[in-house]
């Protein structure tokens, strides 16, 4: 009977005898739905039902019928994974009804286990993806390691060459100011030894002394702006200082290069003062007004045709903005950016690219900032912003070399040094203030004179052959420890940029020395030895 109804519903229908008989046909195929009666010849249908879920998929649907209901069996049958429970009799809807149930149950199971097996293999593709991608990724990585280290070599080389090449600029600026500093000297030296004459003409030979003393100091005056770009940021000793005033020297002071060279030129430059009544700002005047001259004469070399030169300023109730521009030809972007380097330049082998370094850092060091504006052909703004208010209590200008006023004793001083014209000329120094003086070409020398004949005070350079400065001093102290020992050396500068004082030495001061700053390095160290015995 139900094989029919199914049947003309279109379901295919296959129908068993017995439970033995499903299980074979269970076994052989393929089934959506079982329908089953509870009791069946040998095997229980709910027995069957159980082997059905041991053996079958999953997704088979079972509906059980009964001719004798109990609550027991029902349970024991839905327990036992039945999707629908029946009784007969059964009429035809009732079991179309619940086969259609059955069949969306199973058809339902079936999407899901589509659904896992899809999820499984999605899974399984992820995890595959990731994998390939993660050893991509590696590779890459490697790959990326590898660059960089050649980047990282090829970075090094380019610092290497830049380093060379700034090194080739500063050598380059450095001799060039050099050999101009020294012309005069060794030219006019030169001809003092070799023309008698010159030395019989007492004006002559005053005058040509001047000249070699003048460009003697331009050659300190080069090292001084060199020491600018590595104590960048030592404290300066400011004065009250009237911006208008101070701009008028500056006019004054380079009136010979914008107006009397420029007129034997064929051009004319004009400089102009808008700065009128202006409240005095706290600032080192020497160092400003070195700043200032600076821009002028950098503006004067790019007019070559003329023009004006202007300096104004205005202010707040905190700093104060001078400005300085010029109509020359003004500056490209990339010479704009590089126009505060040290030892940049863009007038060849008249420059020594030093100028505007030097600007940079006397702004700097008085707390303030500058900046540049330029276009080609249009000239160029140089605008120095300034604290009103110095970073430090507002001082004279020289006091942060305190002069110690009085005069030396008459010592007897040992002077030693390696090079015999420092030497002689040390020698001359102190004997020229009434000291005498013995002297000692190495170090060795100078322990063996001191063992046979005690000194007041000892001069002695650093760079020595046999034994060094340092090691000297060192047994001098050992030797004497009252003496005062005064290093004279070249690196004297940077010795005290670095707060460098070697063990046994009282007092540092470095090369070229002039007779009384000699002088006053003895009476300091004198002085500071009577203080520490006081």
């Amino acid at each position: 009977m139900f094989r029919v109804f199914l049947q003309d519903e279109g379901y295919e229908v296959e129908v068993a005898e017995d439970a033995k008989q499903a299980q074979a046909l269970l076994a052989n195929g393929v089934w959506d739905v079982v329908v089953a009666d509870i009791v069946l010849p040998g095997l229980s249908g709910v027995e069957l039902l159980k082997a059905i879920r041991a053996a079958a998929p999953p997704d088979v649907q079972v509906i059980m019928i009964t001719g004798e209901p109990t609550v027991e069996t029902a349970a024991e049958a839905i327990r036992a994974g039945a999707c629908d429970y029946l009784t007969k009799p059964i009429p035809k809807n009732a079991i179309l009804r619940s086969v259609a149930t059955a069949t969306h149950i199973k058809q339902i199971l079936d999407e899901t286990r589509l659904l896992k097996e899809a999820n499984h293999q999605y899974q399984q593709n992820l995890e595959k993806l990731v994998a390939e991608r993660t050893q991509a990724l590696q590779e890459a990585n490697q790959r990326l390691e590898v660059a960089l280290v050649e980047i990282q070599r090829s970075q090094d080389e380019i610092i290497k060459q830049e380093r060379l090449n700034a090194l080739g600029q500063m050598v380059s600026g450095i001799a060039h100011d050099f050999n101009n500093a020294l012309t005069p000297i060794v030219g006019i030296s030169e001809m003092l030894l070799t023309d008698p004459n010159v030395l019989s003409d007492p004006d002559q030979l005053r005058s040509d002394i001047k000249v070699i003393q003048s460009a003697a100091a331009t050659a300190v005056d080069i090292v001084r702006r060199i020491r600018e770009f590595y104590r960048p940021e030592d404290a300066l000793g400011t004065t009250s200082v009237n911006l208008g005033k101070l701009v008028n020297q500056v006019i004054l002071l380079t009136e010979p290069a914008w107006k009397v060279q420029s007129q034997t030129e064929g051009h004319e430059i004009r400089v102009v003062n808008d700065i009128k009544d202006f409240a005095s700002i706290a600032a080192n005047e020497p160092r400003l007004r070195e700043a200032l001259v600076n821009l002028v004469l950098n503006a004067v070399d790019a007019m070559p045709q003329g023009g004006t030169i202007r300096f104004s300023a205005e202010g707040d109730a905190e700093t104060v903005t001078l400005r300085v521009s010029d109509t020359g030809v003004g500056m490209s972007d990339d010479v704009r950016k590089r126009c505060f380097e040290p030892f940049f330049t863009t007038k060849g082998k008249r420059g020594s690219g030093l100028g505007l370094a030097v600007v940079y850092g006397i702004v700097i060091r008085h707390g303030g900032q500058i900046t540049v504006e330029s276009e080609k052909n249009k000239g160029t703004n140089f605008a120095i912003r300034l604290p009103l208010v110095a970073r430090e209590t507002a001082k004279p200008a020289n006091a942060t070399k305190t002069t110690i006023g009085g005069t030396a004793p008459v010592l007897k001083v040992l002077v030693v040094d390696d090079e015999e014209w420092a030497r002689v000329l040390v020698q001359r120094f102190l004997t020229l203030k009434g000291h005498t003086v013995l002297t000692a070409a190495s170090g060795h020398e100078a322990l063996e004179t001191l063992r046979r004949e005690p000194v007041d005070l000892v001069i002695t350079d650093r760079a020595m052959p046999d034994l060094s400065g340092d090691q000297v001093a060192t047994e001098i102290k050992r030797l004497s420890p009252a003496t005062p020992v005064i290093m004279l050396t070249g690196l004297g500068n940077i010795m005290d940029v670095q707060r460098e004082k070697p063990a046994g030495v009282d007092y540092v001061i470095g090369k070229p020395v002039t007779p009384d700053q000699l002088q006053e390095a003895v009476i300091r160290s004198m002085s500071e030895r009577e203080t520490d015995i006081v």
